[in-house]
């Protein structure tokens, strides 16, 4: 908004300058609008104002210059709405007048009328000879600022496929505007554009993990928040994160890695710690890590000792704490499950058949309880 204004002043002081135009006014406007300029030197912008008003109403053939210098006046005299109707009027009476055109912009993105702003930004870009893309970039700042996502991306797009050197500031806009469109694509391949030029900027590392991550794209968000907790130290909550998105994708060391480095973790991290340690067939490492913890904890903690247990084929002890997570309703029929495999590990079949009796017609684990109770009545046979 600051870069916005300064523009338009300096756009106004040369609006304002009417001797550059002498030769295309008549007499009587050449009078007006320098009585008026004379006005504006001496700050009395109110009597400027109502002296160009005056003779715009009884003109006939009015001058380009005398919309400019009333939107000037206006302007500096703190009205900066009256100033776009002053700009916008000149532009439509003389459209290929680029300096109307362009203060009618600056002038509308000031009143906040972006969805205007926008329009007259592109319109004087078209206007500059040689074209000037800066004005197109503005007009994709207007459209974004006015929420009109679809506008600012084909302004965007626009901005982007010439052979001109591409600002940092044009890729950064970009950047938003596609993921305000949820053009993913577009987006990432912009983000990873911008971070090969400022590959130190932690702030678009991090957006470019959000942005695989709402995409359920784990191991290249996981990819991008190691390089970000390598450029910034992470707290214990991200790498705890970073962890599980390992656990996602199947990389358990990698999720132990992680975990590993947040220090003083409670019990509940290390028993998850033990977790991928099992997963990634470290059993022993796993084991060390659970007699580190009390045998206690939530339904999910214990659940995960238990299985923590069974995969390191200690099956009695994994029975016993599966037997405690039986009592908990939300994980009760995976802990009846476990406890039909942990008897068939031990050959107890009776033990098996009926702790999968018990699930069988339970919605997750019902099938799987009854392929085991097929296959123990087909040993039987």
């Amino acid at each position: 908004m600051k870069h916005i204004r300064i523009v338009l002043f300096l756009l106004l002081v040369w609006c304002c300058s009417v001797p550059c135009r002498a030769q295309e006014l008549s007499p009587p406007a050449r009078t007006e609008l320098s009585a008026a300029q004379r006005l504006i030197d001496n700050k009395r912008y109110a009597e400027a104002v109502k002296r160009l008003q005056n003779f715009l109403d009884g003109a006939k053939d009015a001058p380009a210059a005398a919309y400019a210098l009333l939107g000037s006046a206006s302007y500096l005299a703190g009205n900066t709405r009256q100033a776009m109707r002053a700009f916008a009027k000149g532009h439509t009476l003389f459209p290929q007048d680029p300096d109307l055109c362009l203060n009618a912009a600056v002038a509308a993105f000031n009143c906040r009328e972006y969805a205007a702003a926008g329009k007259f930004f592109e319109q004087a870009g078209a206007l500059r000879k040689p074209f000037d893309p800066e004005l197109l970039f503005k007009a994709a700042t207007a459209y974004y600022q006015g929420q009109n996502y679809r506008a600012a991306a084909k302004a965007v797009r626009k901005l982007l496929s010439g052979r001109t050197v591409k600002k940092q500031s044009w890729l950064r806009l970009a950047i938003h505007v596609y993921l305000k469109n949820k053009d993913w694509k577009r987006a990432s391949g912009l983000i990873l554009r911008f971070l090969s030029r400022n590959p130190n900027d932690t702030a678009y590392w991090a957006l470019l993990a959000k942005l695989h991550l709402e995409q359920r794209h784990y191991t290249d968000a996981a990819a991008a928040l190691e390089i970000l907790y390598r450029l910034k130290h992470p707290s214990s909550k991200e790498k705890t994160q970073l962890a599980r998105m390992y656990g996602c994708i199947k990389a358990p060391l990698l999720a132990a890695a992680a975990l590993e480095q947040t220090p003083g973790s409670p019990p509940s991290l290390r028993i998850e710690l033990a977790g991928f340690y099992a997963s990634a067939g470290r059993n022993a490492k796993a084991l060390r890590l659970l007699e580190q913890t009390q045998k206690s904890g939530s339904g999910e903690q214990l659940l995960l000792r238990g299985k923590i247990l069974f995969q390191a084929r200690k099956f009695a002890d994994a029975e016993a704490v599966f037997h405690k997570c039986a009592r908990h309703s939300a994980i009760g029929s995976q802990a009846g499950y476990y406890l039909g495999l942990c008897a068939w590990e031990r050959t107890n079949w009776d033990a098996a058949r009926q702790a999968f009796a018990r699930i069988v017609s339970d919605t997750r684990y019902g099938s799987l309880a009854a392929n085991g109770l097929a296959i123990l009545q087909h040993l039987r046979e």
